[in-house]
């Protein structure tokens, strides 16, 4: 992969990761900040953001994760999960 290659993917996923999407994340637990059920839905939203991370890598021209990485992305997934559940419950 060239440098401009790695120049461009880091400057794409600052922009729309580190600064539209977590924009709208925070305005949105604002909004749902007296709504539990909503709120714990918008946060397991965070989830499908390593998806389009990785759709986002593979249109780029990089290679897919490793084993490693994959296991990785896949223990996030199921601790962002479970902090939702367990907030739920914890408010109701």
């Amino acid at each position: 992969m060239s440098t401009n290659n790695q120049l461009m993917s880091s400057f794409l996923v600052a922009v729309f990761s580190g600064f539209i999407a977590t924009t709208l994340f925070f305005k949105a637990t604002n909004l749902a900040n007296d709504s539990p059920n909503i709120l714990a839905a918008i946060e397991s939203t965070q989830v499908t953001e390593i998806v389009f991370t990785i759709l986002g890598r593979n249109m780029l021209g990089n290679n897919t994760p490793s084993m490693q990485s994959l296991v990785g992305i896949g223990l996030i997934i199921v601790g962002i999960t479970l902090e939702s559940f367990l907030k739920e419950k914890h408010i109701e």
